[in-house]
């Protein structure tokens, strides 16, 4: 089960550029939308939103608490800018406690494949999360899957096969490829890809055809 844990936030006057500021000021916009509650725009303190955000994930749940009242959320989306990775918004979505919902669990892959060492397989992860169903409460943070079985070339493990707590259901497909043992490729297929490796700079070396020049065009002056 994730931790439970805290975040203390404000309501919010800032919208649209004026969030700029706000986020200047170490402050990040919240959104806070849900079961049983009008929209929110609230604002929290940034390193306390990133402590949530770096200990909830996906799947934990953040007692938030604002203007007085106490709210259980998950996030749904975090905006961060695309080159310093700061903050720029987060969604928050309340859940109750006493109703499932739906979210997608990342995989942890623990073990070693002995399909892979013994017979120089080549392991493919075909997924890195399923989509499970569950009392808010009893979703685990992650899910375990052990690939010390797959022990032969070609042995895979299905959706079917993740092992969850029972209040857990995945509604995946059961037959699901999650990760598998591929063969190694046979000699001759190497020698084939090393030979057209090798062809692709001496077709570049080859002299190419004369076309006639196009006029570069130019942009207008401003």
């Amino acid at each position: 089960m994730a931790e439970t844990l805290t975040l203390e936030a404000a309501p919010r006057s800032a919208t649209g550029k004026a969030n700029k500021a706000l986020r200047r000021s170490g402050r990040v916009p919240l959104h806070v939308y849900g079961h049983g509650i009008p929209s929110l725009a609230l604002e929290a303190d940034e390193k306390a939103v990133r402590h949530s955000l770096h200990q909830a994930g996906a799947t934990g749940i953040i007692k938030l608490s604002a203007g007085g009242r106490a709210h259980n959320v998950m996030v749904r989306k975090v905006q961060r800018h695309p080159v310093t990775g700061s903050l720029i918004h987060v969604d928050l979505y309340q859940v109750r406690m006493d109703e499932k919902t739906r979210v997608r669990v990342p995989l942890t892959f623990v073990g070693e494949a002995p399909g892979v060492k013994i017979h120089d397989g080549i392991l493919l992860h075909q997924i890195e999360a399923v989509q499970v169903e569950a009392l808010p409460g009893d979703i685990p943070h992650s899910i375990e899957v052990d690939i010390s079985i797959l022990a032969e070339l070609d042995q895979a493990l299905h959706v079917r096969d993740l092992v969850t707590p029972a209040a857990v259901r995945i509604i995946d497909e059961a037959e699901e490829i999650v990760v598998k043992v591929q063969p190694p490729r046979k000699t001759e297929e190497v020698a084939a890809v090393e030979v057209a490796e090798a062809a692709v700079p001496a077709a570049a070396e080859a002299p190419a055809a004369e076309t006639p020049a196009e006029p570069m065009e130019e942009a207008p002056a401003e």
